[in-house]
């Protein structure tokens, strides 16, 4: 085997790659006060969201998720059921807030993974 090429990996594929040039002109742009071009280059972290299952937790509860809470059944919208040891997006409506894997100990429904801040 002379070349090992990875095509696809998730939703994303080699139809979405950009060049080193490209990011660095986006940049370039950017520092210039032109931000397009470089937002059109980046994914947004919502894209999570196609990934995993989307939870949504209530408005008051965003700050406490922020600062490493975890993920108490109370801050749900609604009441889900998911799988222990799964993993989920957590979302405050449009917003994302971060990656929880499903414990279902007690009160608390998951614990952050990831928290974007």
């Amino acid at each position: 085997m002379l070349e090992l090429r990875r095509t696809n990996a998730g939703i994303f594929s080699e139809g979405d790659l950009v060049t080193l040039y490209e990011f660095e002109e986006a940049v370039a742009a950017y520092k210039l006060g032109n931000e397009h071009p470089l937002r059109s280059l980046l994914s947004p972290g919502e894209i999570i969201g196609l990934l995993l299952p989307v939870v949504l937790v209530k408005h008051a509860a965003v700050q406490k998720l922020y600062r490493g809470s975890p993920l108490f059944a109370s801050f749900l919208v609604e009441n889900v059921a998911h799988e222990k040891d799964k993993k989920v997006a957590v979302f405050d409506e449009q917003r994302f807030i971060g990656c929880y894997r499903i414990v279902n100990e007690g009160s608390v429904f998951g614990v952050p993974e990831f928290v974007l801040n």
